[in-house]
């Protein structure tokens, strides 16, 4: 009946406003396409909150030798468009896509409408969580890192790694103390014999030895014998509800 009434009301909107093929298009599940007339290409994009498509021209698209690739990209002749950018120094006679955001060309590799700068198109591989990897380097999204090991590098879920040397998180490298006493820990928690850290942030004034997290969540609190964190930052009970309070012993 949702569903029903939904469509209907696109209808309607339809019937009363300029825009029927374009609104039809959406009740079809047609929500991103590019349309190419005799004097240029334009791409649509449904806005559900307006219910209606946002349109952008292609600028300087040349529509007798443009093809829509799929509902994010296109090109012409000359070169290669992310929705309605053009993808800077693409090649559209070697331009492909490959999975995830992720193309290439014959000399590059682009994530959506950024290029992954010196990634080789040879050697890329697309690994798991937004990772991936060419025969001299690991990126995550965009970013390189500057990797220690490459050879025993290993992805923890979602943006956090280790190498037998080294511990990365948020695409850097973080300055642990001590990589032999490293404990990867949940909720973006880490420590060593040392330090705690959260991400990539070293979490000023935390006991190492009695340190832990409370459960297995990207937001959950920690403590240590003498106080509570959240993130990287010291919380007070004031901030807590009652259920974090009696963990953080207030």
């Amino acid at each position: 009946m949702t569903c029903h009434w939904h469509r209907l009301t696109i209808v309607v909107l339809c019937i009363i406003t300029a825009g029927c093929t374009s609104a039809l298009k959406a009740v079809s599940g047609n929500y991103y396409y590019y349309e190419v007339s005799a004097t240029g290409v334009t791409y649509f994009s449904w806005n559900p909150m307006a219910q209606r498509y946002h349109t952008a021209i292609l600028v300087d698209a040349d529509p007798t030798t443009f093809q829509q690739i799929n509902n994010k990209y296109g090109k012409d002749a000359f070169q290669v468009f992310h929705t309605s950018l053009p993808l800077v120094g693409a090649d559209p006679s070697t331009f492909m896509l490959l999975s995830n955001g992720y193309a290439a060309d014959a000399t590059q590799v682009f994530y959506n409408h950024k290029l992954l700068l010196g990634a080789d198109p040879n050697t890329f591989e697309r690994l798991d969580h937004g990772w991936s990897r060419d025969a001299d380097g690991i990126y995550l999204g965009t970013r390189e890192l500057d990797i220690c090991d490459p050879d025993t590098f290993e992805i923890i879920p979602t943006s956090r790694a280790v190498d037998a040397q080294c511990y990365y998180a948020e695409a850097q490298r973080v300055p642990i103390k001590d990589r032999a006493t490293l404990q990867v820990l949940s909720g973006g928690y880490a420590k060593d014999a040392l330090q705690v850290y959260w991400l990539n942030r070293v979490v000023d004034g935390a006991d190492a030895a009695s340190f832990e997290v409370r459960r297995d969540s990207p937001s959950s609190i920690a403590r240590d014998a003498n106080q509570c964190f959240g993130g990287p930052r010291v919380v007070t009970c004031d901030e807590l509800i009652p259920e974090g309070q009696a963990y953080c012993r207030c």
